[in-house]
């Protein structure tokens, strides 16, 4: 059976407690190469198609402990030359998808050690080289979905907590990293230029960061140390940086646009801005800080070490 573009669901039939691998392997290119390793119980499909379809690599591994009333799934689509997938999948219930239709030269990697997680990798384009994502999901009840288009987008996402949320999308040569050591964090990054580099390092609980970069050449980087923090960074111009440090609890963000929100950072870096420097340092707790960048070569820097401070 063919893997359609979004990945086959899991089977509907009841669990039967007992040893039941499931693979499913599908080529039509030349020079293909598939291997799959299954312990416990688990299904892998793969499907590898041609025009292009010359050099495919699929590999997953499998391995869960019978009894315990769950199954690892994964799924991984294939149409271009040079293109690898690499699924490892050890704990319960996790679902792994991997779907790459471009011209070439892009790779995947997943890797699930705990349970009940879920990692989607969609990469598509007609004009595409040296894509790459890698997802590691190494606590519980996580999901990590990547979708990529254009030359030379890098994706990186690490999960060591639980119930964390990464979604990143990348449409052009630029690099994100997202880091999630605590539990129950959210990142989102939209990329659509080239030369752009996004790091959020979320290492406490319930963070939310979201980081959209439309032009290029840009910088952003989100730490967050402490419980209950927000930001959201808009680069919408050329060669901006923004730099967001929160290490107090509860600073929640206003995106510098609507204003509605309560408290927090919002770095705006608006459309023909170029080589904008936002700086924002909190130390205390509630703070509330607000930039709006536009024209040419502008620096702003805000250090909050106070509970419930305002800057805008």
């Amino acid at each position: 059976a063919d893997v359609p573009p979004t990945g086959v669901p899991q089977s509907q039939e009841p669990y039967s407690q007992q040893l039941s691998n499931i693979a499913d392997v599908t080529q039509n290119g030349d020079n293909g190469s598939v291997q799959v390793d299954q312990s416990g119980n688990n299904r892998a499909q793969i499907h590898q198609a041609y025009a292009p379809g010359e050099g495919q690599s699929a590999t997953i591994d499998q391995e869960t402990v019978p009894g315990d009333g769950t199954e690892n799934y994964a799924a991984t689509h294939q149409r271009g030359n040079d293109v690898s997938a690499d699924t490892t999948q050890s704990g319960g219930n996790n679902r792994g998808t991997v779907t790459q239709q471009l011209s070439g030269n892009a790779s995947s990697s997943i890797l699930q050690l705990g349970n009940g997680n879920e990692a989607g990798v969609t990469q598509s384009g007609e004009d595409t080289d040296g894509v790459s994502s890698d997802i590691d999901q190494l606590g519980n009840n996580n999901d990590a979905f990547v979708n990529q288009s254009g030359v030379g987008a890098d994706s990186v996402i690490l999960q060591t907590g639980d119930s964390n949320v990464a979604d990143v999308g990348q449409n052009g040569d630029s690099y994100s990293e997202v880091n999630q050591i605590g539990n129950s964090n959210d990142a989102t990054v939209d990329q659509a230029g080239d030369g752009n580099d996004s790091v959020i390092d979320q290492n406490d609980v319930r963070g939310l960061a979201v980081v959209e970069q439309i032009g290029d050449g840009n910088t952003s980087n989100i730490t967050q140390n402490n419980e209950d923090t927000r930001a959201t960074v808009q680069q919408l111009g050329d060669m901006g940086q923004s730099t967001i440090t929160q290490n107090g609890a509860r600073n929640s963000v206003t995106d510098g646009v609507d204003g509605t929100d309560q408290g927090g950072v919002g770095v705006r870096q608006r459309d023909g801005s170029l080589r904008a420097i936002s700086e924002v340092t909190q130390d205390g707790q509630q703070n509330v800080a607000e930039i709006d960048q536009g024209g040419t070569d502008n620096f702003s820097r805000i250090n909050q070490g106070t509970a419930g401070g305002s800057l805008a």
